[in-house]
């Protein structure tokens, strides 16, 4: 493959859409005064949808290595957007629990993710984001194969 091949690539151009959704994102919060970054956020919003999951659980539906969960953790316990309690039925195993002001800020950071995916989505047809969306799809299954 040569260099010009590389950046004209799917993968490229999803990796680095990506990465500028993420830095849009993550600005969007910092300017409401959120200080989160993206990955922090997407964290959030899987406890958003269930709340009390290990860090096993979170790194397996956030596709991401524990290490790097616990990092993200740490820094949102650190900030008391989450606390690590015990489990009842294996003491050694954390679950991950969201506090008052995780759970009083979702409204506001999903307001924010939606307006930058409006932005991000400006002259694309919902015809073009299920294409793309069912396509992406594909090449995951074809990988995981």
């Amino acid at each position: 493959m040569n260099h010009d091949d590389l950046f004209d690539s799917i993968g490229y151009v999803c990796t680095a859409t990506a990465r500028e959704l993420s830095k849009a994102a993550t600005k969007a919060f910092h300017q409401a005064g959120y200080m989160l970054s993206f990955e922090q956020w997407t964290l959030l919003v899987s406890l958003w949808n269930k709340d009390g999951q290990c860090q096993h659980e979170l790194a397996s539906c956030q596709g991401k290595d524990r290490p790097t969960i616990t990092r993200l953790v740490d820094k949102l316990e650190r900030n008391n957007l989450v606390l690590r309690v015990p489990s009842k039925s294996d003491g050694r195993v954390k679950m991950v629990y969201l506090t008052h002001q995780a759970k009083a800020m979702q409204a506001g950071l999903m307001a924010i993710y939606n307006e930058v995916m409006k932005r991000a989505l400006l002259q694309t047809t919902a015809t073009d984001i299920e294409n793309c969306k069912a396509s992406l799809l594909r090449i995951q299954e074809n990988l995981r194969q």
